[in-house]
């Protein structure tokens, strides 16, 4: 028998003191399409999601969305790769080399995706899987507040959802 550990990141536990208006969602059916979350909007975000594929090709979530432009957290089910997008994020066109996207391969874990989304204006820090897997981006967005979530080419259950908008640490 091999044990194996594997070092977890996680968010410092004082932030949940900082949840103001919280929202849970239980089995939803994402089928070949968006769905946009308009009462979840915000600039600072707290998002506790699984996500169960059913023969979707791609699924996930965009955050910090409106005026034709998003920051993509997408899921390659073939692939088993997570993908932090900021190509359309807003500002981007400052260096050639800040438009981009970060990839991770992550295996599903009992066939779910487990995220943990932390959004605060400009910054942007996704914990998968428990914090085995983490991926954070900086993104110079136009005040957006959209998200929604989506599936290509089949079906997503996003079998839980709880989302927490956060009020500022320096109020």
């Amino acid at each position: 028998t091999t044990l194996f550990r594997s070092l977890r990141q996680q968010p410092v536990s004082k932030l949940s003191g900082l949840r103001v208006e919280g929202h849970r969602f239980r089995d939803i059916s994402i089928d070949d399409q968006e769905i946009p979350m308009d009462s979840l909007s915000g600039l600072s975000l707290e998002m506790n999601l699984q996500f169960k594929p059913h023969g979707a090709e791609e699924f996930g979530l965009k955050v910090l969305g409106g005026n034709g432009k998003t920051t993509s957290i997408i899921y390659h089910t073939a692939d088993q790769a997570l993908i932090f997008n900021r190509t359309n994020s807003g500002n981007v066109g400052f260096n050639a080399m800040f438009p981009g996207a970060d990839t991770v391969k992550i295996p599903l874990e009992e066939g779910c995706l487990n995220l943990r989304v932390l959004v605060d204006h400009s910054l942007i820090e996704v914990f998968a899987q428990h914090g085995t897997f983490t991926l954070d981006n900086q993104v110079f967005n136009d005040k957006q507040t959209g998200v929604s979530w989506y599936a290509k080419g089949g079906e997503v259950i996003l079998t839980k959802a709880e989302i927490w908008k956060l009020r500022s640490v320096w109020n």
